[in-house]
């Protein structure tokens, strides 16, 4: 198509790509070509399909590549590796990082299974953590049951402190007292914990130690806690250092 208006010296031929717009208030009439300008820049002529508008204009080029807005322009933000997670960095970038260990700690991705999870740190149902400067046992079982339980237990023959049986489990029944005053020993008492002891023993009583400089109730450190036979106690630590007995009836 050709085209002529007053004011431009010479007939104009326009394609299917122009445009034509009034100037200087309409004072002036003026062409430009549609190649020049946002309708069809890098082939955003169809506006109709907002997908392939979109992606003409993308800088993405791989799949997983992310669109950010740099602070001057809209960039290409390359995929990441493998456990890498996007992060803020100096000046408000971003940009991607290694997994920090904590988020993945040795392939704990698998949170549905605590005993996958617990293998793949190299725990088990009773391992003791350390948390800093502070020691906790883990009370995780296997099966439906959180509590963590040994029904086998054998008093340490002779009695004492030093040699006594440590109760390792959160329910502890020490199934075998051979004599009067035969030992077990509770584990270090800290705030928070709770620790269920069973003499299944039909006749003999058991001597229950605290660990070492430990108060049970209000005697002397280091003192036994007699649990009669047939007899359970749970003893719980409301101030580190010190247990306190609930006995049962």
């Amino acid at each position: 198509m050709t085209i002529k208006w007053t004011g431009f010296p010479a007939a104009v031929d326009l394609t299917d790509s122009d445009i034509l717009v009034g100037l200087d208030g309409g004072t002036i009439n003026g062409r430009f070509n549609g190649s020049s300008i946002l309708l069809v820049a890098q082939n955003l002529s169809d506006v109709n399909d907002k997908t392939t508008a979109f992606d003409n204009l993308s800088p993405n080029t791989t799949k997983g590549d992310f669109t950010w807005f740099d602070g001057t322009n809209n960039a290409r933000l390359p995929i990441g590796t493998a456990n890498q997670i996007l992060s803020v960095g100096a000046s408000s970038t971003i940009t991607w990082i290694e997994n920090p260990a904590l988020l993945r700690a040795n392939n704990l991705s698998d949170l549905i299974s605590v005993p996958s999870a617990l293998t793949n740190l190299g725990l088990d149902s009773n391992s003791n953590v350390t948390f800093g400067t502070t020691t906790s046992t883990s009370f995780i079982s296997t099966g439906t049951n959180v509590y963590s339980a040994d029904n086998t237990l054998t008093a340490h023959s002779g009695g004492g402190q030093g040699s006594a049986l440590a109760l390792t489990k959160s329910i502890n029944q020490v199934k075998t007292v051979a004599a009067p005053g035969d030992s077990i020993k509770l584990p270090a008492a800290t705030l928070g914990q709770m620790i269920i002891v069973i003499n299944a023993d039909d006749t003999n009583a058991t001597d229950c130690f605290p660990d070492t400089n430990d108060i049970i109730d209000d005697l002397l450190p280091n003192s036994a806690f007699s649990i009669a036979s047939n007899k359970a106690v749970i003893f719980v630590c409301a101030v580190p250092g010190t247990w306190n007995s609930i006995l049962s009836a």
